[in-house]
């Protein structure tokens, strides 16, 4: 049987050694000197557990446990404290932490502490995100893998995929799987004209243009040791471009009006729905700029190539909207389902959202039906109950019983585990398992 992995972090080498030593019969143990290492170390194994050291250089166990936390909150993390620390300790539970355990450590309390947090089964930090990764697409999940690789490096990312796919959302997931201590810095070029968009990337100096009655920081001075995500790339000015294209290849720039250079220590990631080949032929986008850009491309697939999924989305969207428009929404009809899934969705994943928060919105029924889907959806569109979708492969019932059968045996069976990653709750997930007469021993 494989040993389950424990990471240990902690500055302390006689600690490291002897909590290694004692732990290391019984399971896989994997260390870390300080927290920036310890954090590579948990992206890349997944350990089930976490013992961490407060205090350490160059990223402190409090720090680390946030970050881990962002990427996956389920994961134990027990801290190792001195007693003069303690109130840290205690402070850090409101935070996230699991436990803690004062040094020198008692090994018999550990391992306690230990076999009452092991069971719990970490996710897959690639899997994190339940808007962004629902569903059993293999090219998204092959995109989430990757992106959980990268993300541990200062690459430049360029994210093409139509409106609606979720490139902003693959960009924040990027970042919080990142060793970046900054903020994510979303930048929307197309909604600003080019002086404002200008004055918004490089900031400005008082005086450099009507209006500048101050000096203003722009995103770069603001996502300082973050990511800037720059949306809509393909909009901006040659003019821009060039700036751009000098921060990319020198980490440098000045304020618009200014003189003074300024070092930009941040991750650029870019995303277009325009394919950039033909605007690069013209002369609206800089070739050079393009491959700064494109060191790692990331295309996400529209929705209507993702047809299995469309039923988990349509649940996810309607416990979600459900709770914050205040009604109580049971469930939706198979055959509003069918033609939901039937529908080409030009729109993509936004536009699904919507039109179930319309549907929830509007409905005066607890269980959603074809009557609340808009009009515009169903203009065109006849699709019997039990018609066969996405090229023969079955109808509705059969391809989420099929998904819901293939996600319990990648996950042995774990309830919770299926849950997240199909983005559902355990309620919805035993109604499934009732309906489609599914038994399970877990």
């Amino acid at each position: 049987m494989n040993k389950k992995t424990i990471l240990i972090a902690d500055d302390e080498i006689n600690t490291l050694k002897g909590l290694s030593a004692a732990l290391s019969e019984k399971y896989r143990v994997i260390t870390a000197s300080n927290g920036q290492d310890a954090y590579e170390l948990f992206t890349s194994n997944m350990p089930s557990i976490i013992l961490t050291d407060i205090r350490m250089p160059v990223m402190g166990g409090l720090t680390l446990l946030d970050k881990i936390k962002s990427v996956n909150p389920d994961v134990p993390v027990i801290l190792l404290t001195a007693y003069g620390t303690i109130n840290n300790a205690v402070e850090s539970m409101k935070r996230g932490a699991s436990d803690y355990i004062t040094k020198p450590v008692n090994l018999d309390k550990l391992e306690a502490i230990i076999e009452k947090f092991i069971d719990k089964k970490p996710k897959a930090a690639a899997l994190r995100n339940q808007e962004t990764i629902i569903g059993a697409d293999a090219a998204l999940k092959t995109i989430y893998e990757q992106a959980a690789k990268v993300a541990l490096t200062d690459t430049t990312i360029l994210i093409t995929g139509e409106s609606g796919t979720g490139k902003e959302i693959l960009a924040q997931d990027i970042h919080k799987m990142s060793k970046r201590t900054g903020k994510f810095t979303p930048v929307h070029c197309a909604a600003l004209t080019e002086t404002l968009l200008e004055s918004e990337l490089f900031g400005h100096e008082k005086g450099s243009f009507t209006g500048a009655s101050s000096r203003k920081a722009g995103r770069f001075e603001i996502a300082e040791r973050g990511t800037i995500f720059l949306d809509e790339i393909s909009e901006i000015s040659t003019s821009i471009q060039t700036k751009l294209l000098r921060v990319l290849q020198d980490k440098a720039f000045e304020r618009v009006g200014g003189t003074q250079t300024l070092k930009a220590d941040i991750r650029i990631i870019a995303a277009t729905n325009k394919n950039l080949g033909p605007l690069i032929l013209s002369g609206r986008f800089r070739e050079d700029l393009y491959y700064r850009l494109n060191v790692v491309h990331f295309h996400l697939p529209p929705l209507r190539e993702r047809a299995a999924d469309i039923p988990l989305f349509v649940n996810h969207f309607i416990e979600d909207l459900a709770k914050s428009s205040g009604k109580i929404i049971e469930g939706i009809t198979d055959e509003a389902v069918s033609l939901l899934t039937g529908y080409p969705w030009p729109g993509n994943i936004r536009q699904l959202r919507n039109t179930i928060e319309h549907m929830i919105l509007f409905s005066s029924s607890r269980i959603l039906d074809i009557k609340d889907i808009p009009p515009e959806i169903t203009k065109g569109l006849s699709l019997p109950a039990g018609k066969n979708i996405a090229a023969g492969k079955g109808t509705i019932k059969d391809l989420e019983k099929d998904l819901i059968l293939k996600e319990l045996q990648k996950s042995d069976g774990n309830k919770t585990e299926v849950a997240n990653r199909l983005g559902i709750s355990r309620r919805t997930l035993y109604r499934k398992l009732k309906q489609y007469n599914i038994n399970t021993d877990r």
